[in-house]
C-alpha cells in the first residue's frame, strides 16, 4: 500500500521541526526522499585479500553500473541490485551509501577499538578495513537475536582481528580502555521510511526513552576511553533530543568536538539552540535532500559527531573521589587489569583482554557448566556460567566477554 505522505509529514513534523526551520527543508520532499529506495554503497573486503580493482571490473562486466566514491579506494556504489556471488562468499558488504563515512574520519587506526552497538556488523567490517593492528577491535551487541546476525557477518567476511562481546552499552565493563570508540546509537531511525515506515512512526514516540539511552551509553563511553582516545557518535534521524543534544550532553562531560572534514557529501553544519555550546558547530548532517542530484538517488540521513577525550572527564574525577551520582555509581573495578586466556573444555583458548578476575566468575555463574582458565601468573581458577562465552566454539575463538 503506498505511503501517505501527508500522514507522515503530519507525524513528523512534531519531532523534527526544529531541523526542518533551521536547514529551510522542504518536509515533502525529505519524505519522499526517505520513501525512496536508496541507492546502495560496496564497500570490497580488501582486509581479506578481495582487489578493489578486480571487483570493480568484474561487476561492470555483470552490466552494473558501479562508481568509485571519491576519496577512498575499495569504496563504491551503485543505484542496481548489488547482491551478487561475490557478495554472497564475503567480497564485499552493501549499505547505505551515507554510511560509508567512517575512513574519511578515521584512517590507518591502531590501539584498541570498540564498537559499541555493532549489528549486523557493517561499521566492524570498516574498521576492519582500516585497522592497522598493535591491538583488539571488540564488537559489541547486547540484544541475542542481533549479535546472531553481527556472529555470521564476522564470520562471513574473514574479519580475524574482530573479536565479539554481548554487554548491554551502558554496563560495559571497565577493565581496559580503547584508543576509538564508536557509537552508531539506537534511535528513532527515520532513515529508514523506505523500509519500515510503521516501526518509524512508532519510534518517534519513543524518542525519550531513546534519548535516556543514548546518554547512559555515552556516560560509560566517557569512561572507556582512554586519553587521547576519539569517539565518533552517530545517528540516522534528525531528532534534537537524538543528534545535537546528546552531543551537548559528550561536551558537558568533558569530551572535546573535533571538526570533521574531507567527507564525499554535501553536509550541513549543526547549530546550538541553546546558544550555550558553540562547539556544536564542528557535529555535521548528511541531509538526502542536500545529495540526492549529486548522487543520482537517496543516499541515507545520517547525524555525525567526532569527539576527543582530553584527561579525565568530569565523571570520572567523582568516581575517583568516590562521589555517587544519581544515573552513574563509582566503579570499583579500575584497577584490576590482569591478563588472562581462558581455557575452554575442549582445550581451545580464547582471549579475554584485560578482565578483572572477579567480574569473569560473577558473569558466568548463571548456568554449572565448568570452564578452566589461567591467570598472567600461570595460577589455575575454575569458574562457572554460560556468560557470552558459549558462542566461543561456533565463531572459532573469536569472543570476548
Amino acid at each position: 500500500m503506498p505511503m501517505d505522505i501527508d500522514k507522515v509529514s503530519r507525524k513528523l513534523w512534531a519531532t523534527i521541526s526544529p531541523l526542518v526551520r533551521e536547514y529551510n527543508i522542504d518536509l515533502t520532499l525529505l519524505i519522499r526522499t526517505l520513501s525512496s529506495r536508496p541507492i546502495k554503497a560496496i564497500w570490497i573486503n580488501k582486509q581479506a585479500g578481495f582487489n578493489p580493482k578486480k571487483i570493480e571490473t568484474v561487476l561492470k562486466e555483470l552490466g552494473m553500473d558501479i562508481r568509485h566514491l571519491r576519496g577512498e579506494s575499495f569504496i563504491y556504489y551503485t543505484p542496481d541490485n548489488p547482491n551478487t556471488p561475490i557478495f554472497q562468499t564475503g567480497g564485499y558488504y552493501i549499505a547505505e551509501v551515507v554510511n560509508s563515512y567512517l575512513p574519511f574520519i578515521w584512517r590507518n587506526i591502531t590501539g584498541n577499538v570498540l564498537d559499541i552497538a555493532a549489528s549486523p556488523g557493517g561499521k566492524t567490517f570498516l574498521i576492519a578495513n582500516i585497522y592497522k593492528g598493535r591491538g583488539s577491535i571488540i564488537s559489541n551487541e547486547p540484544i541475542r537475536t542481533r549479535r546472531r546476525k553481527l556472529i555470521r557477518n564476522v564470520i562471513k567476511y574473514a574479519l580475524d582481528d574482530v573479536r565479539i562481546a554481548g554487554y548491554r552499552g551502558e554496563k560495559f565493563p571497565i577493565t581496559c580502555r580503547f584508543n576509538y570508540i564508536l557509537f552508531d546509537a539506537p534511535c528513532s531511525a527515520i532513515d529508514l521510511l523506505y523500509k519500515r515506515p510503521k516501526e518509524v512512526l512508532k519510534n518517534i514516540t519513543r524518542i525519550k526513552y531513546f534519548s535516556s539511552l543514548q546518554k547512559k551509553v555515552i556516560r560509560r563511553i566517557a569512561e572507556l576511553l582512554a586519553e587521547g582516545g576519539e569517539l565518533i557518535y552517530s545517528t540516522c534521524t534528525m531528532t534534537l533530543e537524538e543528534t545535537i543534544d546528546i552531543s551537548r550532553s559528550c561536551i558537558d562531560m568533558g569530551l572535546k568536538t573535533i571538526p570533521i572534514r574531507s567527507l564525499p557529501f554535501k553536509t550541513s553544519e549543526a547549530f546550538d539552540p541553546w546558544g550555550t555550546h558553540p562547539e556544536l558547530k564542528n557535529t555535521l548532517f548528511i541531509l538526502p535532500t542536500e545529495n540526492y542530484h549529486g548522487f543520482g538517488g537517496n543516499i541515507g540521513l545520517a547525524y555525525i559527531a567526532r569527539f576527543k577525550k582530553e584527561g579525565k572527564t568530569y565523571l570520572q574525577e567523582r568516581c575517583d573521589l568516590g562521589i555517587k551520582y544519581k544515573d552513574e555509581k563509582a566503579d570499583t573495578r579500575y584497577a584490576s587489569h590482569a591478563y588472562k586466556k581462558i581455557m575452554l573444555s575442549d582445550k581451545t583458548s580464547i582471549d579475554a583482554i584485560h578482565l578483572d578476575i572477579n567480574h569473569i566468575i560473577k558473569l558466568m555463574r548463571e548456568k554449572e557448566i565448568e570452564y578452566t582458565g589461567m591467570d598472567k601468573n600461570g595460577k589455575k581458577l575454575i569458574v562457572y556460567g554460560e556468560s557470552p562465552m558459549f558462542l566461543a566454539e561456533k565463531i572459532s575463538n573469536r569472543l570476548v566477554i
